[in-house]
């Protein structure tokens, strides 16, 4: 059966009424080796198989595009990947100055208690007012150190709840701070007068002995009459104490304790005149 009897063009081979136009990018699917009329693919450059070259290059740019895409997500990744380390270590730094903060509030408060336990006489305190040497040693008690941990194993809510708790416990310390030095100003004022009451109360007692012995060591022959003449002076500077509106209380005490010693020293000498002699 010719070409003709089946409506084929002997020509290009396409059946009548055939345009090639009709479908311009349709690929050419022949392979080359088997039509030996089909001259060699020149390439894109050339007319001949313009159709494969095309689809080929639209294959190109998706996958550019998704290689593009896929880089920008990879560095984008990269990215947040980078400023979650850098944002985990500075919580890990800001978790420790907290806690060296705390510390350093910590000890400070410790070297104010001492000092102020120099100051506070806990005795005198506790004889003068039970209820405020409690405070006083309620105030000066030092709280323990909480154990924080700012590892970089943690996550980055446990060092914030870190960091919050070191900041809690140095605001603490310092507020504890601010307390005890409250406390030990009331603690030494009352201290103080409870001394200055109980000293002048001591000084009337010797004072009024200390006359005594001196007037009759008077009547005697001392065999160290510098003695009596100390015990009459200091019997002038406490009678001057006494009646002063405030007397300070170190001085009270320094002067009672000189009176009491010399009104001894009279009384142990041989000269001072004793009872059962003294006719």
């Amino acid at each position: 059966m010719s070409c003709e009897e089946h409506g084929m063009d002997d020509v290009d081979g396409t059946g009548p009424g055939f345009d090639p136009s009709w479908a311009p990018h349709t690929p050419d699917t022949t392979p080359p080796d088997t039509d030996p009329g089909r001259p060699p693919d020149a390439g894109p450059a050339s007319g001949v198989g313009s159709g494969r070259w095309r689809l080929s290059r639209r294959v190109m740019l998706v996958l550019t595009v998704m290689a593009v895409v896929a880089g920008g997500l990879g560095v984008g990744l990269m990215g947040v990947q980078r400023k979650a380390s850098m944002d985990h270590g500075l919580l890990v730094e800001s978790c420790e100055r907290d806690v060296q903060a705390m510390d350093s509030a910590r000890t400070a408060f410790r070297r104010t208690v001492a000092r102020l336990d120099r100051q506070v006489d806990t005795g005198t305190l506790t004889r003068a007012d039970a209820t405020l040497a409690k405070r006083w040693r309620e105030a000066r008690r030092v709280p323990a150190r909480p154990a924080i941990d700012c590892d970089a194993g943690r996550d980055n809510t446990a060092l914030r709840d870190a960091a919050g708790q070191a900041r809690k416990a140095a605001s603490g310390y310092r507020a504890k701070s601010r307390d005890v030095e409250r406390v030990a100003r009331e603690a030494t004022t009352v201290c103080a007068s409870y001394r200055r009451r109980e000293g002048l109360v001591l000084l009337r007692r010797h004072l009024a002995t200390a006359r005594g012995v001196a007037a009759r060591a008077g009547t005697g022959a001392l065999h160290d009459p510098y003695t009596l003449t100390r015990l009459q002076d200091t019997i002038g500077t406490a009678a001057r104490l006494l009646g002063s509106t405030r007397p300070d209380p170190d001085e009270v005490e320094d002067v009672d304790g000189t009176l009491t010693g010399l009104t001894g020293q009279v009384e142990s000498d041989p000269g001072y005149p004793r009872e059962d002699t003294a006719h």
